[in-house]
């Protein structure tokens, strides 16, 4: 026997170890399935005409293929994207990027519009990277990238980072790109105009980071470098682009080794960095390029950057040397090239590379030997005489003073009754200052050394110099003619001199003298607008300027409506227009120079209302105007398209000549519609393999259709308009619901759950838990069965033969006769629509929070915030129903818009209504009849003209609700379990109960919407559940009702009042009322509404409490997965 088992095992494992052998050689030479799919879903966005099988792993192709741990992987993807583009099919939208030892993945990709640069530009590629948590290094130059997404984050691996973006475009490098992740090398080759970094990012391993800026307005760019973002960082270069203005604040405390920050462009470029260094104490290198450029803090010392080793100033703009006393001890190398420097210290020994190109000019003197301790090709010539030569004369001062410039000024230090030198520049440049000088051209000798023999030089003096004083502005209204008049109060100015004011660049006329030393003049033209305005005060030698702020205070214009308007329509300025605003005129100037009068027939201080003479149809310029003061708004035609489009609807941007340019060709109609999408869909109740979809498929034709259902059968076209499509299965579909894939006109969608084949019977949903307690049971009957789990319906019904109870009148047959409906009174909230019940105090509130636009992946592309608008309230009753209508105010003119979203949303209509009566009803909803009991509530939400982003966007309504993290009750002395989730088949949350000391309330949810009028599935989501800060028994769900793409989307939920029996005679610590009165909640939710239920918390049921956070966690992964 033993021997019979030996040669058994024997056996067995050599059959084991062969097969094992077999398959290990077999599926070194195979990619994985979900390799090959990611590759071949690569080949056809591109257009690669390469083999869509393995033998793209060939040598020299664009995939390397390598055998890794055993397996045959996919290492490198190398697309090198040719032109012109070749359609070698359409790629699944659906395909997850599954490489899983990929190590290199590079694209270069130049097609540009209008060629086709990829085969569906509606899939964002760094969308589907994302997936790619294996690679090492990324190189993107692809024209086909819109956006980079903030989410692109958490690359273990990643190592090197190279991103070619398009230099023109307004693509954004958003906060969160590439967060945590390993990258030591990350550059943006191409020059970037929005750019955020702060310290909420972390880059562990990040040693250096370059890139090109081309940032220039305010709010463009965050550029905050901290060791606590960037704790490996060695080298910060920021290359400025021609006319860019950065600002860059490098805050790096705890460098790993040397710190270096370089910002700065190419030689005779006009760029600005603004450099702000937190810890000069850490710095290691400094370069700073620009004119304009700054840092701070400066100037350098040897206390502020003690370990300074290398300084370089290039084309910067100073005066004074960048180092102040003593030198940093480590500092080796010093280049300021391009500056202005009027002097230069002594340089210690220890700096070893030292360029000071094109600073100053000086002339050879034995006295001025720059550099003790470096080399330098100066020496005093023999015999050496200074000729003097001054290039002013005359010489005119300002307030005594006068720069003087010419050859062989010497060093200054002279000091006389008259006049005092200070030298600037040796030998180059003096500061003269004279103690008295004349108002009128005077003869003058002065003396440059004082040693006997010194060189002198005859030379004019004459004082012109201008200091204005305080400056003020009135109206003189007292006059024959009202005008304004500028003061100007003169400090110091030559009165034998001529002297001429302007504003601004216009003349002023000299009105007259008000006081010895102040002067009026008038401007020449009406003021325009509240800035700051320049006024200019010059003789025949010198001017002076000096700042003055004017506020404006009227006209002040900030909209004008409606644009665009017909000759003899009343438009209105809105905006401030001074206390007197009957004085104001208006007058339209049109774009061939005509100028009308817009007739006032009305003025406040906030609105001017006239009557137009010719239609605004076309750019205009519309001027307010008194007699001092002109405000001009121009009504461009960008302006009147983005009025009358609403931004291009969002998709697109208006140009300067009145037209949208929409983001894709997919989309017309000024940017408001895109094709093709699917908003409902159904199988023919006569014939289930004829399917019928509607929706918008395009104003062309319909040319190049083909449908699919599952991305497995073909549904053969056989009616295709705009508006709908027939076509035909070749087989009966399956049970359930299922996606449709549709391409036409060279676009295409996918769209998720849109067709729902239900069971014969209704068996797809579970119907609760109520109803029949029927299962296998052994000998009982299933009356029997019944009569046991049920208490017998719990006394409140009889269990029929069938084991279904049979309930007295006012009991809920949903639960077994366990709850009874009750009489209440309901009080309708009169702000907004939130359900609510208030008895005896505990309450409950269901309530409706934000509508959110979604994108094929589930992300949030816009999202209306409720609680941001209010809701227009009107009630009416005829003593049975009550009827609450809410209309969101989203047309507010209080709300100012923050963005364009902000705008669109103007154009949503959010309708709900509130209706309960005291008599049951029947109401029909889409295809199904619903039963509303009596003293019920019935919530309707109504969405219509929402404006989607792309046409596979779809919408998500999220609710708000509190629930219990436990709940059971005691029923006939014994603890009852009350369930809390019920599902149907399709795992789709179906009833709710929540309990609160015996209080019941049940939710009931059905899985339709309505579409654009017609019935649609309508999934239901948990979307989080967030433990309550206030109470630990209690937790905040969130809860989307998922809705397919369409113009007007309905939801319709219902409430009912119940009551909970006790029965708890004789137990021990008896209740001295066998009735508490309960609320249950019927949620009849058009949508397949997901619902969360919870239960009252005890301490006594730990357990019970994590087997439902369990459940509910299962259920979150579900809803995710």
């Amino acid at each position: 026997m033993n021997v019979i088992i030996t040669n058994r095992f024997v056996l067995l494992t050599f059959i084991f170890v062969s097969l094992h052998l077999c398959s290990f050689t077999f599926s070194q030479n195979i990619l994985p399935a979900e390799e090959l799919s990611s590759a071949i879903f690569l080949i056809r966005q591109y257009g690669l005409n390469i083999p869509q099988n393995q033998s793209f792993c060939d040598p020299g192709t664009l995939f390397l293929c390598e055998v890794v741990d055993g397996s045959y992987h996919i290492t490198r993807v190398q697309l090198n994207v040719p032109n012109p583009f070749v359609d070698v099919g359409l790629p699944d939208p659906n395909t997850v990027l599954n490489m899983s030892k990929l190590s290199t993945f590079n694209i270069l990709n130049t097609r540009v519009a209008p060629s086709t640069i990829v085969a569906n530009s509606s899939i964002h590629i760094m969308d589907y990277i994302k997936t790619l948590k294996s690679i090492t290094s990324l190189t993107l130059q692809d024209t086909s990238i819109q956006y980079l997404p903030s989410d692109f984050s958490n690359f273990p691996k990643l190592s090197l980072v190279n991103l070619r973006l398009e230099p023109d475009s307004a693509i954004r490098v958003p906060l969160g790109f590439l967060n945590n992740s390993a990258v030591l090398y990350y550059n943006i080759l191409t020059p970037v105009k929005f750019i955020y970094i702060d310290d909420t990012v972390y880059f562990p391993n990040l040693a250096s980071f370059k890139f090109t800026s081309n940032c220039t307005a305010s709010g463009s760019h965050i550029l905050n470098f901290t060791s606590k973002s960037f704790p490996m960082i060695r080298s910060v270069e920021i290359e400025l682009s021609p006319e860019s203005d950065t600002t860059v604040y490098y805050n790096i405390w705890d460098p790993i080794s040397t710190s270096n920050i370089k910002c700065g462009g190419s030689a005779n470029i006009d760029a600005t960095c603004n450099l702000f260094i937190g810890y000069p104490q850490k710095l290691d290198y400094l370069t700073l390029s620009g004119p304009l450029s700054t840092y701070s803090p400066s100037p350098i010392t040897n206390v502020l950057y003690p370990i300074l080793y290398s300084l370089e100033l290039i084309n910067v703009v100073i005066t004074d040397f960048p180092i102040s006393g003593s030198f940093p001890s480590s500092l080796y190398t010093i280049k300021v090239i391009g500056g202005l420097l009027d002097n230069i210290p002594v340089i210690p020994a220890t700096v070893k590379v030292l360029y000071l190109d094109n600073n100053y000019d000086y002339c050879q003197s034995p006295r001025y030997l720059p550099f003790t301790t470096i080399s330098t090709s100066l020496s005093p010539p023999n015999n050496f005489v200074c000729n003097v030569s001054i290039d002013q004369n005359p010489i005119v001062t300002n307030l005594g003073r006068a720069n003087l410039t010419g050859q062989n000024l010497g060093h200054g230090d002279i000091q006389t009754t008259n006049y005092n030198l200070t030298g600037v520049i040796p030998n180059h440049s003096l500061l003269a200052t004279f103690a008295n000088p004349p108002t009128i051209g005077t003869e003058m000798t002065l003396q440059f050394a004082t040693f006997s023999g010194a060189p002198t030089a005859n030379v004019t003096v004459i004082e012109a110099g201008i200091k204005m004083g305080e400056i003020s502005l009135r109206k003189q209204v007292g006059a024959s003619s009202p005008r304004l008049v500028l003061s100007i109060e003169l400090i110091n100015y030559n009165p034998t001199m001529i002297h001429t004011v302007t504003l601004d660049n216009e003349p002023c006329l000299l009105f007259g003298t008000v006081l010895p030393n102040t002067y009026e003049w008038q401007p020449s033209k009406k003021l325009t607008a509240a800035h700051t305005y320049t006024v200019n005060m010059s003789n025949t030698y010198l001017s002076e300027t000096k700042n003055f702020e004017i506020e404006l205070p009227y006209p002040m214009i900030r909209v004008v409506t409606p644009i665009p308007a017909n000759e003899g329509d009343a438009i209105t300025l809105h905006g401030y227009f001074g206390t007197t605003p009957s004085t104001l005129t208006v007058t339209v100037l049109d774009q061939f120079s005509l100028l009308t009068q817009c007739p006032v027939v009305s003025a406040t201080t906030s609105t001017i209302i006239c009557n137009l003479i010719n239609p605004i149809n076309a750019p205009v310029e519309i001027i307010v105007s008194d007699d001092f003061f002109t405000k001009s708004y121009f009504v461009t035609a960008k302006y009147i398209c983005d009025q009358t489009t609403s931004y291009c609807h969002g998709n697109g941007m208006c140009t300067d000549t009145g037209q949208c340019i929409c983001k894709s060709t997919a989309w017309y109609d000024d940017c408001s519609k895109s094709y093709p999408v699917i908003s409902s869909g159904y199988y023919d109740s006569e014939d289930t393999k004829l399917v019928h979809l509607i929706g918008d498929f395009g104003p062309n034709g319909q040319t190049k259709l083909f449908v699919m259902v599952n991305n497995s059968l073909t549904c053969t076209v056989d009616l295709a308009q705009q508006q709908s499509i027939t076509c035909l299965l070749d087989q009966p579909p399956q049970y359930g619901l299922s996606s449709v894939q549709l391409h036409v006109d060279g676009f295409n969608t996918s769209v998720k759950n849109i067709l729902f084949l239900r069971r014969p019977g209704g068996s797809d949903n579970s119907g609760g838990s109520g109803g029949s307690t029927t299962g296998s049971g052994g000998s009982e009957t299933p009356q029997q069965q019944c009569q046991r789990l049920t208490s017998n319906c719990y006394n409140h019904g009889t269990c029929d033969n069938n084991g279904i109870c049979q309930c007295k009148d006012t009991y809920n047959p949903d639960d077994n006769c366990f709850t009874k409906f009750i009489n209440t009174t309901i009080k309708p909230n009169t702000t907004d629509p939130t359900v609510s019940f208030d008895i005896d105090g505990i309450d409950f509130q269901f309530e409706i929070v934000s509508i959110q636009e979604l994108d094929l992946n589930n992300l949030i592309v816009k999202e209306l915030f409720i609680s941001n608008y209010t809701w227009s309230v009107n009630a009416e009753t005829n003593n049975i129903t009550t009827i609450v209508n809410y209309q969101l105010n989203t047309t507010n003119p209080n709300i100012i818009p923050i963005d364009v979203n902000s705008i669109i949303f103007r154009s949503v209509q959010v309708l709900s209504t509130i209706s309960f009566s005291s008599v049951a009803r029947d109401i029909e909803f889409g295809d199904q009849q619903l039963h509303i009991n009596a003293n019920s509530i019935k919530l309707a939400i109504n969405i219509t003209n929402w404006q989607y982003s792309s046409n596979v966007a779809t919408l998500q309504v999220v609710f708000r609700t509190i629930v219990i993290n436990n709940q059971s009750i005691e029923y006939d002395c014994k603890e009852k379990e009350i369930e809390s989730l019920s599902y149907d088949s399709l795992s789709s949350l179906q009833y709710l109960r929540v309990v609160k000391d015996n209080i019941q309330f049940n939710g009931r949810f059905i899985d339709v919407a309505l579409s654009d009028g017609r019935p649609t599935y309508s999934q239901t989501q948990l979307l989080s559940l967030t433990q309550s800060i206030s109470n630990e028994q209690e937790s905040i769900a969130l809860i989307g009702i998922n809705l397919p793409q369409c113009q007007e989307c309905i939801l319709d939920p219902d409430f009912s009042p119940l009551l909970i029996e006790k029965r708890n005679d004789g137990c021990e610590s008896n209740d001295s009322k066998a009735w508490r009165i309960a609320v249950g909640v019927v949620v009849g939710v058009a949508g397949a509404v997901a619902i969360i239920t919870t239960s009252i918390i005890t301490f006594k049921k730990i357990q019970k409490k994590k087997k439902f956070q369990a459940n509910v966690e299962n259920k979150l992964k579900e809803f995710n997965s």
